[in-house]
């Protein structure tokens, strides 16, 4: 199979999601740097939460121009949840929670700007399309648009051309008819 060329812009995308999963994987070493000094100085706790506000602080206004979902605001809330002071418990607690999401938001958004997740939808019909889901419960006597063991939406289903994967998490997705 040959490989589909990148766009510049493409290309760009990638390598900025890219450079966000290495500032997220610096945090994500520093929080646990922070978690394992819980017990330690005041000094060195305030040292690690001030470089934890810093980078979130710079990946936030990157995200923010480089307008990549959500990314932004959740380090944005990191930032100053490492800022303020607090019980320790909770602040590791965010923090932890808050790389975690980020680095699946950022996984999502480089599947996403990769040719191959156009291409992996090629044998997929639309959202609004119906057909069969794979089970062995479907009965041939239920209508296609009443089995609740159908694929695809009913008539409110907006007709995109795009595939089921690409739908966003923000995006609401076609419920099934249940009955």
């Amino acid at each position: 199979m040959a490989q589909q060329q990148l766009t510049a812009e493409q290309v760009r995308r990638i390598a900025e999601i890219q450079e966000f999963q290495r500032t997220v994987a610096i945090v994500k070493h520093l929080v646990a740097e922070l978690e394992a000094n819980r017990a330690g100085q005041t000094r060195t706790i305030q040292q690690l939460s001030d470089r934890i506000a810093k980078e979130t602080q710079q990946l936030r206004q990157r995200a923010l121009t480089a307008n990549i979902g959500t990314i932004g605001d959740v380090a944005g809330t990191m930032s100053v949840m490492a800022a303020r002071g607090g019980g320790m418990n909770m602040k590791i607690r965010g923090l932890t929670d808050g790389v975690n999401n980020l680095g699946m938001q950022l996984d999502t958004a480089l599947k996403h700007a990769r040719p191959e997740s156009a291409s992996a939808c090629s044998g997929r019909t639309a959202p609004g399309r119906r057909r069969p889901l794979k089970s062995s419960r479907a009965s041939p006597s239920r209508t296609p648009g009443r089995s609740r063991f159908w694929a695809g939406a009913g008539p409110t289903a907006p007709k995109r051309g795009r595939c089921a994967s690409a739908w966003g998490s923000s995006s609401r997705r076609p419920s099934s008819p249940t009955s």
